[in-house]
């Protein structure tokens, strides 16, 4: 089925207004979806893991960047699908089916740090650096 004309618009009129309505329903049910939330990412370990639930990453990359086991990881999505607040989109590759992460959770800036010092090779030090000698040699 094609999405031209007037079905395809209706059908992406349709969308925005069901994407519209779900924000609208997260939004006045934050409180309860944090309770929820809290009650499952207990831990930092379990707060990483819910951060890194994004779709894209399977739980052995989220176990090594969350530094745990692949057991822990599988528990914590088990608990997370139970509580409607996590599937899979994919098997082995879970997300987040509400895209909520609490301000006050210091594990993002945590993942973020790990993730720029992967990125980044270390700097040899100083006197182990080459240098150039008269003469353009080293």
């Amino acid at each position: 089925m094609s999405l031209t004309g007037d079905n395809g618009d209706i059908l992406r009129q349709m969308n925005d207004n069901l994407i519209s309505i779900r924000k609208l329903l997260e939004l006045q049910a934050k409180g309860e979806i944090e309770k929820e939330l809290g009650e499952i990412a207990s831990t930092p370990e379990r707060r990483k893991m819910w951060i890194l639930c994004t779709g894209e990453l399977s739980t052995e990359q989220i176990s090594k960047k969350s530094k745990t086991s692949d057991r822990t990881v599988q528990y914590f999505v088990k608990d997370g699908i139970r509580a409607g607040l996590l599937g899979l989109k994919k098997r082995g590759y879970p997300k987040r089916l509400i895209d909520l992460i609490p301000a006050s959770w210091k594990e993002v800036d945590e993942l973020e740090r790990a993730e720029q010092e992967q990125q980044i090779p270390p700097q040899l030090p100083a006197a182990s650096q080459p240098t150039l000698m008269e003469g353009g040699t080293k």
